[in-house]
């Protein structure tokens, strides 16, 4: 679970964010999620997004 203080946080930094900034961001917190899908044709992406 997230906070609220998290969230304000987090938007605060993502809105001022470089695109390359983002993806960095991203590989950071889902990247094993990331490699496990491409790596095993897996769709553990598409289950946070449910």
């Amino acid at each position: 679970m997230v906070g609220e203080f998290e969230l304000a946080m987090y938007a605060t930094l993502l809105s001022t964010a470089t695109r390359s900034e983002l993806e960095e961001f991203v590989r950071a917190k889902l990247g094993p999620l990331i490699e496990q899908d491409e790596a095993k044709s897996a769709r553990l992406l598409d289950s946070l997004r449910s």
